[in-house]
């Protein structure tokens, strides 16, 4: 049966393609949205969208809690781009409050909902565990003390809260997601191409990527076993490849999927000139193991890394 599928953060870069995926299915689709986007029709079903101000939590909380009164699942993607710019101090407050403070308000919403929706879907981050080094990164692994940490850790607890309301919730912590149109390798290929590319820092780092296709299947997982009728996976659970590989690794896979040389790596210091304090995420890694995603059924389709980067540049 097709199911009203709120979506809050429907127009970022996973959020559009899980969005059509759903709305290709028959499910009626409301996107809780800052920017203005229009409503596409897909496969006979209705995307409607909903703007919000960050201006008035009190307004949003209102009108979000009239769509939620229909809502069967929530799916949660607000937040920032981590890299998108660089960190100010007003850019760190912004990367805080789009996640924690949306993902609060939202959760406000569903609890007052007079029908309150049976599955809360929201995203977090392996950056919730730091910099782990040579460590196997499984979900009992404790969170980290870097910023970027501490967001996850806010963001997972304000998601929490849902629990109260008997809403079952889970929590993908998703590693750094694969496509050549966003994200890490968008920004690598153009240096690969013209023969100069190369690993990011010392190369020892563990780079846990996880293929575009995988993290939308990984996202929607809970929501399959809903369907049918299967106890959903609830709370933490990492999503990403289960075969991590070292970023001197991954550059040199890169290199051999696109036929050229990984001869030139980009030294921590130039890095940190170009990105700032947000560089030190991308020389720092984790060794993520998705334990309790694969020990509930899932499959990767993309589970190796050069089957990954041939399907996804091929």
């Amino acid at each position: 049966m097709p199911l009203t599928i709120v979506v809050a953060g429907g127009t970022g870069f996973i959020g559009k393609t899980i969005v059509a995926q759903l709305a290709k299915e028959s499910h009626n689709v409301v996107v809780l949205t800052r920017s203005a986007v229009p409503a596409p029709t897909i496969s006979n079903s209705t995307i409607r969208t909903v703007t919000w101000s960050d201006a008035s939590r009190q307004h949003s909380q209102d009108m979000w809690r009239t769509e939620l009164d229909t809502a069967d699942a929530v799916i949660n993607l607000a937040g920032a781009g981590i890299f998108d710019k660089r960190w100010t101090q007003q850019r760190k407050q912004e990367l805080f409050d789009s996640r924690i403070h949306t993902t609060t308000t939202l959760v406000s919403a569903m609890s007052s909902a007079s029908r309150k929706p049976q599955l809360f879907i929201s995203a977090s981050a392996v950056g919730y565990y730091g910099d782990c080094g040579i460590d196997n990164v499984e979900e009992s692994h404790s969170a980290g003390s870097d910023l970027l940490a501490q967001i996850c850790l806010g963001w997972e607890h304000a998601a929490l809260e849902a629990n109260a309301a008997s809403i079952t919730t889970a929590l993908p912590r998703i590693g750094i997601v694969l496509h050549p149109s966003g994200g890490a390798l968008e920004r690598m290929l153009l240096p690969f191409r013209l023969y100069v590319g190369g690993a990011l820092g010392s190369g020892k780092q563990y780079f846990p990527w996880v293929h575009f296709d995988d993290t939308v299947r990984g996202i929607l997982f809970p929501l399959r076993q809903m369907q049918q009728g299967i106890v959903p996976l609830q709370g933490a659970y990492n999503l990403a490849s289960p075969h991590p590989v070292t970023m001197h690794e991954f550059a040199k896979t890169l290199g051999k999927v696109l036929h050229r040389p990984s001869l030139f790596p980009v030294p921590a210091l130039a890095l940190r000139m170009v990105l700032g304090e947000s560089a030190q995420y991308l020389l720092q890694g984790q060794k993520i193991k998705p334990t309790r995603l694969i020990n509930a059924g899932f499959e990767f389709h993309f589970p190796l890394l050069a089957s990954a980067l041939h399907h996804l540049l091929g």
